[in-house]
């Protein structure tokens, strides 16, 4: 009887132990790397809008326009790669000195960009066409 009681005993401690070492375990967090965040952030002098959430912003360098598009999921380009565009938000601060944007760029497993054009009144935009191929195509038209 004895001999039973002891193992028990013993049963019992392995047991306790193997449960606070599992808690210590448990209690450590796994580290988990931050994407890391590279903000770009560019003025222009023209912006168009063709529709919904779609902008073309362009700059006049001497002879030459460089355009920018911006939409959900369209590509831009970051460096040397490619990112999709997840979101597109168009800001008016009438004190903005020059109009920019400014996109929050993730890199980690799902690579896409977060993007913010920053006006001056709704009048620095311009509107444009748009087209979806055989769906139709037309023009964007401002209220007055």
């Amino acid at each position: 009887m004895r001999i039973i009681i002891r193992y028990s005993l013993q049963a019992v401690l392995v047991v306790c132990m193997l449960f606070m070492l599992s808690m210590l375990y448990l209690d450590q967090e796994d580290e988990v790397d931050e994407p890391k965040v590279t903000h770009i952030e560019e003025s222009f002098q023209y912006l168009y809008w063709h529709e919904n959430a779609r902008y073309t912003v362009k700059n006049l360098i001497g002879d030459t326009v460089v355009s920018k598009r911006f939409g959900i999921w369209v590509k831009i380009r970051i460096g040397g790669t490619r990112r999709d565009i997840r979101s597109v938000t168009l800001k008016v601060l009438p004190d903005l000195e020059i109009p920019k944007y400014r996109c929050d760029v993730r890199s980690d497993d799902d690579d896409y960009a977060d993007c913010v054009i920053y006006i001056r009144s709704i009048d620095d935009m311009r509107t444009a066409d748009w087209n979806h191929g055989k769906f139709g195509s037309g023009t964007t038209t401002r209220l007055q």
